[in-house]
């Protein structure tokens, strides 16, 4: 039997949603985008729009100037909770709000949650004035990357007597069916300010965006080496669908959202066109393009 939801108030029939937005420093990005260009210092607003018509409040004995739109973020990690409501506009025939939220960089960390809806007062009971009528378009953004999930470490490499790289990533996989948290380390130099910087949470965009570029590079470059010395006859990409928390994962996800392909036609390029490799990257990573 499939499950039914009761709920205690009258609820709107038919509301005219947009998807949610996000706009950081006037350009509207994807959330998919955001974990990359995010930091202490971000400022990023969230916005949605509903239209109601004004006979469905009737329909239901609700006083549609009581209406407001609420949208509301929420951060597990950080005990972060914000919401912004606003007042419905009048037209002919309906009602429409554009509900807006800005929220800041140091407020919050790893994910947070966006809800939105539509509350009223129910006039069957004047006590209260905020029952939910519509809950409109959710999301759970993601504020890291995807690919920095693996363990770290932060150190001095002219200590060590390690050539003066900004960082380097050390990998142990022998197969790409290995677990990429516990296949890759990063390793981050403190001897520059730009990556104190970045340990810190306040990196320059440019220097984040370069390292996303660097991990991709090896984690293709990984995942291709392996290949062509292994004898299973699947694709790379299909070792990626069936070990989600592989390295073969890992590189398939990097490829489509920075190379805009497969993880197997990156492997291709890598071997046979590096030239296009290095320049799809550029492009995917939006590296000089960020301000």
């Amino acid at each position: 039997m499939s499950k039914v939801i009761f709920y205690p108030f009258p609820r709107l029939q038919s509301v005219q949603w947009t998807d949610l937005s996000a706009d950081m420093d006037g350009e509207t990005y994807t959330f998919e985008q955001l974990p990359d260009l995010w930091d202490s210092n971000s400022e990023v607003t969230f916005r949605v729009s509903a239209a109601v018509e004004k006979v469905l409040f009737e329909s239901i004995d609700t006083d549609y100037a009581s209406a407001r739109l609420i949208i509301e973020v929420t951060c597990r990690d950080t005990a972060y909770s914000l919401t912004e409501e606003v007042a419905f506009t009048r037209k002919v025939d309906a009602i429409d709000a554009t509900a807006e939220i800005t929220i800041t960089g140091s407020a919050v960390s790893e994910s947070i949650e966006i809800s939105t809806a539509i509350i009223a007062s129910v006039d069957d009971q004047p006590w209260l004035r905020r029952g939910v009528l519509a809950e409109g378009p959710t999301a759970r953004v993601a504020l890291n990357s995807d690919l920095v999930g693996f363990p770290t470490s932060a150190f001095s490499f002219e200590e060590e007597q390690l050539p003066a790289a900004p960082w380097r990533l050390t990998v142990t996989a022998e197969d790409i069916e290995a677990p990429f948290a516990h296949s890759v380390r990063l390793e981050l130099n403190e001897d520059f300010q730009v990556v104190r910087e970045l340990i810190s949470g306040k990196a320059n965009p440019s220097v984040h965006a370069e390292l996303v570029s660097s991990i991709t590079r090896v984690l293709v470059g990984t995942v291709a080496g392996i290949k062509f010395s292994s004898n299973d006859s699947r694709s790379a990409e299909e070792v990626g669908t069936e070990a989600p928390n592989s390295i073969a994962s890992a590189a398939s996800r990097a490829s489509q959202q920075y190379l805009n392909c497969s993880l197997d036609s990156a492997i291709g390029m890598y071997f046979r066109q590096p030239d296009l490799f290095d320049y799809k990257l550029l492009t995917g990573s939006d590296l000089y393009r960020i301000k």
